[in-house]
């Protein structure tokens, strides 16, 4: 009888009596379920069921219950039941924010509960008080409760409320910032539910531990995130594991891991698609947007992005939408149609500026400030910068300090305020390598030079050249060693790939033959048959690769013989000759002749230009020798790329008595790598300016030689080059050394070599032959972009 009425008071819960039913409706039912119950056992029971079902959903008829509950209780006297009284009300307490009442009352439960002697109860209510103490900021008095509760524990050798007490202290000592307390409390508590079998509690020191780690350790972090997600696949919560898989990407993404982090997104994704969990969509297609714009795929990251705006408008997320229009503008923005960039981010203010997310308000500020800087829009940039400027003033944006600087820095330039954009490209320069975000600061820097430049503060710009130098290769290794990293993890992708695939023919094969005895023997043939060709695939493949590794293991050798015999002569004469000034130097200074100091200034300023361009033609060519150089095609304006990499040599020409000619420069859009077309004119370039002797001239143009192709020219008028050394460097003989400059400037045989080498992996083939007036004439042709839109970059593109 008693089961039947716990059946029929579950089934008012669930459904309704009829459309009419109202909370008064359905207690006057419940009332007259319980009054049949009979016995005060029996009652109890119903009145815990019904109080366990509303807790969350109707706390005032929760409330009704217990109040009713304690009176049975009080009336038959049942200890136990009257400690279950306490601690429901100390929970709706805690759920109305009131700890105070809320640790009383845990503490009331924990003293009826250990009356009746359930030890259990009782250390779990008092913890449970300990928890209040803990949220209301008393962390010492909250300990010793966890602590004399877990030594209660132990005595009484209960190990559930053992492990849920050592994942208290964990969080205690958490929020308290002391980590390997921490991460030590909540691996006890991890081993102990572990070992009780508790998949469901052990996921609270697993998630605890991974978040504490994000930041010091994430690697462990990342493999306690997986772990989490594992149990929760197989407990089925799809929407936990829809949070574990952002979170693992988000880890990823930090790493590098790109691929991997990918991969996560998409599966986030697939699941939300599956079971209709749209909350997180907006936020995962972002994310997917990101990874593609950090991979230079502007096409595909505005895809989803234009699919993260549409879901957020969808489920009516505000906060999803503004991230989403946000991604979606700098997709505009990358992809090169800043029009579009700009109607999305008016989107982004008016949507900020109803829902009162002002943050979002400077960001999109200083973004459009930016766009409309570049688009020479300056009188509107100037006005949404002050608007960002009032803002962050005001305390709202603060965190967006450093990118309005940086913007302003370009506005400043822009509008030939050259002192305040030095001013501003100085701070978030130095501000930016702090943080270690080097191509932000490879921005910055050339702001700054330009600034510079505006100002005619040759002297502070050129100092800074070894700066730029030391930044750009930086940024390069950077991207270089991201790409290999991304190489490797779509090699272990694809490996594990096939092997997914070979244990899935392995798996059907086996179904195949228990399917039918009458075909057990073709079966088998069949699956002898298929390992025969995966093995002699297999084997055919790892011989290959030994083949492949032995051949690159040559390579590498050669490289290595060439790059220590230019380390151990052509690096040994300047770091000599370096030596030899050093001494000098000091000789001078003590005897503090400063004019013959002056004249040692230009010798070592020559040098340290030399062995800097050696260092950084020996990185490009090493990492092309080793196969590493990968192709990165973008957009570029021809045009502003050759005037950008112009400005470095200017003072150099200068200094010389060279005339450097730029007017003929059409604004053509190409695509290539921008990073080896930059390393092929810088060295061109180079080589123009020391081979012409002075009162000679240096001319760079550009031309569209047919409907595919632009033609890039460098011309001097120099002695020219003969064409047995075009021969020599195309037949790949190897490093020779050049001959000095026509002011003895040195060289060391990498710079051709390198621009025939790097045109090669560019597609963009270099000739050569006689100027018009004497001299060398290099062209390199490049392939025309096809029309994308009325602009290109949405960043300056700097060689």
């Amino acid at each position: 009888m008693h089961q039947l009425l716990t059946t029929v008071l579950l089934l008012l819960m669930v459904f309704p009596i009829s459309s009419q039913n109202t909370s008064n409706t359905f207690r006057d039912s419940l009332y007259n379920v319980i009054e049949r119950a009979g016995s005060p056992e029996a009652k109890i029971d119903l009145y815990k069921t019904a109080i366990d079902q509303k807790l969350q959903t109707d706390q005032a008829l929760a409330r009704e219950y217990i109040e009713a509950l304690r009176q049975l209780a009080t009336a038959v006297k049942d200890t136990a039941t009257i400690g279950y009284v306490c601690e429901k009300e100390a929970s709706l307490s805690y759920l109305s924010g009131d700890h105070q009442q809320a640790s009383q009352g845990f503490e009331e439960a924990c003293r009826y509960y250990e009356r009746a002697g359930l030890y259990d109860l009782s250390i779990m209510a008092c913890t449970k008080s300990g928890v209040m103490l803990s949220l209301m900021g008393k962390q010492v008095e909250a300990k010793a409760v966890y602590q004399e509760q877990l030594g209660a524990a132990r005595a009484k050798n209960l190990k559930p409320q053992q492990a849920y007490i050592n994942n208290q202290l964990g969080t205690l000592y958490h929020y308290q910032g002391t980590s390997d307390s921490a991460i030590v409390y909540y691996d006890i508590s991890a081993k102990m539910y572990s070992e009780l079998k508790d998949t469901t509690n052990l996921l609270r020191p697993l998630f605890n531990k991974a978040v504490l780690l994000k930041r010091s350790n994430p690697e462990e972090s990342l493999a306690t995130y997986k772990r989490v997600y594992s149990i929760r696949e197989r407990q089925g919560a799809i929407p936990e594991m829809i949070t574990t898989l952002q979170a693992i990407a988000d880890l990823q993404e930090n790493n590098s891991e790109l691929v991997s982090a990918f991969q996560s997104y998409e599966q986030a994704y697939r699941l939300c698609k599956a079971y209709g969990y749209k909350t997180a969509l907006p936020n995962i297609l972002t994310g997917l947007a990101s990874l593609k714009m950090d991979q230079y795929a502007h096409n595909e990251a505005l895809s989803y992005a234009e699919e993260a705006v549409g879901t957020a408008k969808e489920s009516g997320q505000v906060e999803g939408l503004l991230n989403a229009l946000s991604i979606q503008a700098s997709a505009w923005y990358y992809f090169g149609d800043k029009e579009q960039a700009l109607k999305v981010l008016e989107e982004v203010l008016s949507t900020a500026a109803s829902n009162g997310f002002l943050g979002f308000t400077v960001q999109a500020l200083i973004k459009r400030a930016l766009i409309l800087t570049e688009m020479g829009r300056a009188v509107e940039a100037g006005l949404a910068l002050q608007e960002a400027a009032s803002q962050i003033d005001s305390g709202v944006g603060k965190e967006h300090l450093l990118f309005f600087k940086d913007t302003k820095a370009r506005w400043a330039l822009r509008t030939e305020q050259y002192e305040e954009a030095s001013t501003l490209a100085r701070e978030s320069y130095q501000a930016f390598l702090n943080v270690k975000r080097y191509g932000d600061a490879l921005g910055a820097l050339n702001v700054l030079l330009e600034a510079y430049e505006g100002n005619k503060q040759y002297t502070q710009a050129v100092a800074l050249f070894g700066d730029y130098r030391w930044l750009s290769d930086t940024v390069n290794q950077i991207r270089s060693i991201t790409d290999l990293k991304v190489q490797n993890q779509e090699f272990e992708f694809e490996l594990e790939k096939q092997e997914l695939e070979a244990e899935q023919i392995k798996r059907e094969a086996v179904l195949k033959a228990e399917s039918s005895r009458n075909l057990a023997i073709a079966l088998a043939t069949a699956l002898l048959g298929i390992t025969g060709v995966v093995f002699a695939f297999y084997t055919r493949r790892q011989r290959q690769i030994i083949e492949q590794q032995r051949d690159d293991l040559q390579v590498l050798n050669q490289t290595k013989d060439q790059l220590f015999s230019i380390l151990g002569h052509d690096l040994r004469v300047p770091a000599m000759g370096f030596r030899g000034i050093a001494r000098k130097v000091n000789y001078l200074l003590g005897e503090q002749n400063y004019e013959g100091l002056q004249k040692f200034g230009r010798k070592i300023e020559e040098d340290a230009s030399q062995l800097l361009h050696l260092v950084e033609n020996l990185l490009h060519w090493s990492i092309n020798q080793q196969k590493g150089r990968k192709y990165r095609p973008v957009d570029i304006y021809l045009r502003q790329a050759v005037q950008d990499t112009l400005a470095f040599f200017i003072i150099r020409a200068s200094a010389k008595g060279i005339t450097l000619e730029d007017s003929q420069l059409q604004d053509l859009r190409c695509h290539c790598d921008r990073d080896m077309l930059g390393v092929i004119l810088r060295n061109l370039l180079d080589n123009a300016i020391k081979f012409t002797p002075e009162g000679g001239r240096v001319r760079v143009w550009t031309e569209q030689a047919d409907p595919m192709h632009a033609l890039l020219c460098v011309a001097d008028t120099g002695p020219g080059l003969p064409a047995a050394i075009i021969a020599q460097i195309e037949a790949g003989e190897g490093l020779k050394t050049s001959t000095p400059g026509t002011a003895q400037e040195k060289g060391f045989g990498l710079g051709l070599q390198l621009v025939f080498s790097l045109a090669e992996v560019n597609k963009t083939p270099v000739g050569w032959r006689k100027g018009e007036g004497g001299g060398a004439q290099f062209t390199v042709q490049i392939p025309l972009a096809e029309a994308k839109g009325s602009s290109s970059f949405a960043q300056r593109q700097y060689l």
